[in-house]
Protein backbone atom coordinates (compact mmCIF):
# COMPACT_ATOMS: atom_id res chain seq x y z
CA UNK A 1 0.00 0.00 0.00
CA UNK A 2 3.09 2.16 0.98
CA UNK A 3 4.22 1.65 -2.69
CA UNK A 4 1.10 2.88 -4.54
CA UNK A 5 0.94 5.73 -2.26
CA UNK A 6 4.60 6.76 -2.93
CA UNK A 7 3.91 5.83 -6.98
CA UNK A 8 0.75 7.63 -6.74
CA UNK A 9 2.42 11.23 -4.81
CA UNK A 10 5.40 10.89 -7.34
CA UNK A 11 3.01 10.99 -10.45
CA UNK A 12 1.49 13.81 -8.71
CA UNK A 13 4.87 15.96 -8.66
CA UNK A 14 5.39 14.66 -11.95
CA UNK A 15 2.08 16.20 -13.45
CA UNK A 16 2.53 19.64 -11.61
CA UNK A 17 6.59 19.90 -12.59
CA UNK A 18 5.52 19.50 -16.21
CA UNK A 19 2.57 21.34 -16.39
CA UNK A 20 4.13 24.24 -15.59
CA UNK A 21 6.33 24.04 -18.38
CA UNK A 22 3.51 25.09 -21.16
CA UNK A 23 3.92 28.31 -22.32
CA UNK A 24 -0.11 29.83 -23.61
CA UNK A 25 1.01 33.15 -24.27
CA UNK A 26 0.51 35.11 -27.75
CA UNK A 27 3.42 36.39 -29.07
CA UNK A 28 2.79 40.13 -30.43
CA UNK A 29 3.38 41.25 -33.91
CA UNK A 30 4.76 44.21 -35.49
CA UNK A 31 2.99 47.31 -37.15
CA UNK A 32 5.98 48.77 -39.41
CA UNK A 33 4.46 51.54 -42.09
CA UNK A 34 5.20 54.87 -43.51
CA UNK A 35 7.86 55.97 -40.26
CA UNK A 36 5.45 54.41 -37.11
CA UNK A 37 6.45 51.30 -35.69
CA UNK A 38 4.43 49.14 -32.68
CA UNK A 39 3.96 46.13 -31.28
CA UNK A 40 0.32 44.41 -31.11
CA UNK A 41 -1.63 41.87 -29.95
CA UNK A 42 -0.65 38.27 -32.17
CA UNK A 43 -4.63 37.28 -31.92
CA UNK A 44 -5.45 40.45 -33.83
CA UNK A 45 -5.53 40.29 -37.74
CA UNK A 46 -4.42 42.79 -40.60
CA UNK A 47 -7.43 44.93 -42.73
CA UNK A 48 -10.09 45.19 -40.55
CA UNK A 49 -12.86 46.17 -41.43
CA UNK A 50 -13.08 50.53 -39.89
CA UNK A 51 -15.63 53.29 -40.43
CA UNK A 52 -13.94 56.43 -40.11
CA UNK A 53 -16.07 59.08 -38.71
CA UNK A 54 -13.92 62.19 -37.91
CA UNK A 55 -14.75 64.08 -41.24
CA UNK A 56 -12.91 64.53 -44.12
CA UNK A 57 -10.33 62.55 -44.39
CA UNK A 58 -9.05 63.67 -47.98
CA UNK A 59 -5.62 64.49 -46.50
CA UNK A 60 -4.95 61.47 -44.37
CA UNK A 61 -3.66 58.52 -45.48
CA UNK A 62 -5.10 55.19 -43.76
CA UNK A 63 -1.77 53.12 -43.13
CA UNK A 64 -3.01 50.19 -40.92
CA UNK A 65 -6.67 48.95 -39.60
CA UNK A 66 -6.19 45.95 -37.16
CA UNK A 67 -8.91 43.97 -34.94
CA UNK A 68 -9.76 40.81 -33.76
CA UNK A 69 -13.68 41.21 -33.89
CA UNK A 70 -14.82 42.67 -31.30
CA UNK A 71 -11.87 45.70 -31.33
CA UNK A 72 -10.65 47.67 -34.13
CA UNK A 73 -7.80 50.05 -34.46
CA UNK A 74 -7.53 52.17 -37.54
CA UNK A 75 -3.85 53.92 -38.41
CA UNK A 76 -3.50 57.32 -40.19
CA UNK A 77 -0.64 58.79 -41.48
CA UNK A 78 -0.68 62.98 -42.12
CA UNK A 79 2.38 64.33 -44.06
CA UNK A 80 2.51 67.40 -42.53
CA UNK A 81 4.98 68.82 -45.05
CA UNK A 82 1.93 69.54 -46.99
CA UNK A 83 -0.15 70.89 -44.62
CA UNK A 84 0.52 74.36 -44.30
CA UNK A 85 -1.63 75.14 -41.43
CA UNK A 86 -1.34 72.26 -39.03
CA UNK A 87 2.55 72.16 -40.29
CA UNK A 88 3.33 74.93 -37.59
CA UNK A 89 1.56 73.42 -34.07
CA UNK A 90 3.10 71.06 -31.87
CA UNK A 91 1.54 67.78 -31.17
CA UNK A 92 -0.24 68.64 -28.22
CA UNK A 93 -1.93 71.93 -29.82
CA UNK A 94 -3.63 69.19 -32.48
CA UNK A 95 -4.76 66.95 -30.33
CA UNK A 96 -6.22 70.18 -28.37
CA UNK A 97 -7.46 71.18 -31.68
CA UNK A 98 -9.00 67.95 -32.18
CA UNK A 99 -11.23 67.53 -29.13
CA UNK A 100 -11.98 71.26 -29.39
CA UNK A 101 -14.00 70.03 -32.36
CA UNK A 102 -15.40 67.50 -31.16
CA UNK A 103 -16.37 68.82 -28.14
CA UNK A 104 -18.63 71.66 -29.77
CA UNK A 105 -20.23 68.87 -32.56
CA UNK A 106 -17.93 70.93 -35.26
CA UNK A 107 -17.84 66.96 -37.23
CA UNK A 108 -21.91 67.03 -36.71
CA UNK A 109 -21.57 63.67 -34.18
CA UNK A 110 -22.59 63.27 -30.58
CA UNK A 111 -19.21 62.79 -29.64
CA UNK A 112 -18.74 62.81 -25.74
CA UNK A 113 -15.19 63.58 -24.79
CA UNK A 114 -14.17 61.63 -21.33
CA UNK A 115 -10.85 62.64 -20.94
CA UNK A 116 -8.50 64.11 -22.50
CA UNK A 117 -4.07 64.04 -21.37
CA UNK A 118 -0.83 64.21 -23.10
CA UNK A 119 2.54 62.21 -21.95
CA UNK A 120 5.86 61.38 -23.28
CA UNK A 121 6.21 57.75 -24.57
CA UNK A 122 9.78 56.59 -26.10
CA UNK A 123 10.32 60.28 -26.40
CA UNK A 124 7.46 61.07 -28.23
CA UNK A 125 4.75 63.34 -27.02
CA UNK A 126 1.39 61.58 -27.22
CA UNK A 127 -2.02 62.96 -26.94
CA UNK A 128 -4.60 60.38 -25.74
CA UNK A 129 -8.70 60.95 -25.49
CA UNK A 130 -11.01 58.60 -24.64
CA UNK A 131 -14.33 59.72 -25.93
CA UNK A 132 -18.34 57.66 -26.96
CA UNK A 133 -19.93 57.83 -30.58
CA UNK A 134 -22.73 55.60 -31.65
CA UNK A 135 -21.26 53.33 -35.00
CA UNK A 136 -22.63 55.51 -37.83
CA UNK A 137 -23.95 51.61 -39.13
CA UNK A 138 -25.70 50.19 -36.21
CA UNK A 139 -26.18 53.00 -33.75
CA UNK A 140 -24.29 50.85 -31.01
CA UNK A 141 -22.40 52.97 -28.64
CA UNK A 142 -18.50 53.07 -29.29
CA UNK A 143 -15.96 53.59 -26.68
CA UNK A 144 -12.57 54.88 -28.45
CA UNK A 145 -9.12 55.57 -27.22
CA UNK A 146 -7.48 58.12 -29.67
CA UNK A 147 -3.95 58.43 -29.66
CA UNK A 148 -2.13 61.11 -31.59
CA UNK A 149 1.87 61.28 -31.98
CA UNK A 150 4.48 61.93 -34.55
CA UNK A 151 6.98 65.02 -35.03
CA UNK A 152 6.39 68.53 -35.36
CA UNK A 153 6.13 70.16 -38.89
CA UNK A 154 6.48 66.44 -40.42
CA UNK A 155 4.24 63.74 -39.63
CA UNK A 156 1.44 63.11 -37.57
CA UNK A 157 0.01 59.66 -36.24
CA UNK A 158 -3.12 58.78 -35.44
CA UNK A 159 -4.39 55.45 -33.58
CA UNK A 160 -7.75 54.93 -33.11
CA UNK A 161 -8.60 52.13 -31.16
CA UNK A 162 -12.42 51.51 -30.23
CA UNK A 163 -14.63 48.58 -28.58
CA UNK A 164 -18.15 48.55 -27.84
CA UNK A 165 -19.17 50.94 -24.55
CA UNK A 166 -19.55 47.96 -22.69
CA UNK A 167 -16.28 45.99 -23.91
CA UNK A 168 -13.95 48.70 -23.36
CA UNK A 169 -12.52 48.30 -19.89
CA UNK A 170 -11.75 44.81 -20.96
CA UNK A 171 -9.38 45.98 -23.58
CA UNK A 172 -7.89 49.14 -22.60
CA UNK A 173 -4.72 47.73 -21.02
CA UNK A 174 -4.22 46.24 -24.61
CA UNK A 175 -4.99 49.54 -26.36
CA UNK A 176 -2.33 51.04 -23.73
CA UNK A 177 0.16 48.59 -24.05
CA UNK A 178 0.24 49.14 -27.84
CA UNK A 179 0.88 52.92 -27.00
CA UNK A 180 3.36 52.29 -24.57
CA UNK A 181 5.06 50.63 -27.55
CA UNK A 182 5.15 53.35 -30.38
CA UNK A 183 7.89 54.52 -32.33
CA UNK A 184 8.48 57.14 -35.08
CA UNK A 185 11.40 57.16 -37.29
Amino acid sequence: MKRYISILILFSILIVAVSGCTNNTIQNKTFNNSGLTFQYPGNWSDNATITWTSGDNSQNDTIGTLGNGNVTAGILYINLTKEPLLKSYNITTLGNLATASWKTGANGNNTNVISQTSRKVNNLTIVEVIYTTPDPVTNVLYKYYYVLTGKQGQSAYILRFGAPEADFSKYYPQFQSIANSIKVE
